[in-house]
């Protein structure tokens, strides 16, 4: 059978596809995504359904096969419609509301900081190793500020991590720590001073995260800690 052939007699099956994958993918938009990559792949699976339907929509129209062309075109005009229709649900609800600071309360007693830190920054000569937090002024955007002692020459590393269970955050895009080589530092002083992504979870729903400082020396592949904290997070209302 000749692919346009095909075409015209499977047309229906990835606009199926694509009600079914959108309607998953909907209900994990609302409810979880943070912890599971799984809908990650149900979305990846809707959106290829729906390029899908494009591709059909223009092999039908070129070879000129009128009958599923028209059920076709109507079934992408429901898809763009349901497109919509779920971008404004999902907008109405607050966006994504995975409930992840729900699944890991603060425990009672845990000592944590605050990100408003702006106008806290210690002195430059001050020789305490710290971390500095504050919220930038869009939600998951933070400051950071990170100041070390001497070191030889390696590669720092952070981290963030849900603290009561250790899970990995995303700090950047890919879950992967943030990364800088030190080459003589030589005496206390700032090392980090960027903005990062990180996941700020929902209003009402607060967690804790770990931030962790951690150095590999030049000829070596062990990581040492060299100083953490913990900071309450809880995301705009949105």
């Amino acid at each position: 059978m000749k692919f346009k052939d095909l075409v015209a007699k499977y047309w229906w099956m990835p606009f199926v596809v694509f009600l079914v994958f959108t309607a998953i993918d909907t209900f994990f938009a609302v409810y979880t995504y943070q912890e599971y990559f799984f809908p990650y792949i149900i979305g990846t699976v809707g959106l290829l359904a729906f390029v899908t339907q494009i591709v059909v929509f223009f092999t039908l129209l070129f070879t000129k096969q009128w009958r599923p062309f028209i059920f076709t075109s109507i079934a992408l005009i429901v898809s763009i419609l349901v497109t919509l229709f779920v971008g404004f649900f999902t907008l109405f609800m607050g966006g994504h509301k995975d409930h992840f600071g729900a699944r890991h309360p603060i425990p009672e007693g845990m000592e944590y900081a605050l990100p408003d830190e702006r106008m806290a920054f210690p002195m430059e000569d001050d020789s305490s190793t710290w971390i500095l937090l504050d919220e930038d002024f869009q939600p998951g955007i933070l400051n950071y500020k990170i100041a070390v002692p001497e070191l030889p020459d390696g590669t720092v590393y952070v981290d963030a991590y849900e603290a009561t269970s250790f899970f990995h955050l995303r700090f950047c895009d890919d879950h992967s720590p943030i990364t800088r080589r030190v080459l003589n530092h030589n005496c206390f002083g700032v090392i980090f001073d960027d903005q990062a992504m990180l996941y700020d979870g929902i209003w009402g729903e607060p967690y804790a995260v770990r931030i962790v400082v951690t150095f590999t020396p030049d000829g070596s592949s062990e990581k040492q800690i060299i100083t953490s904290k913990v900071y309450k997070l809880e995301g705009w209302q949105r």
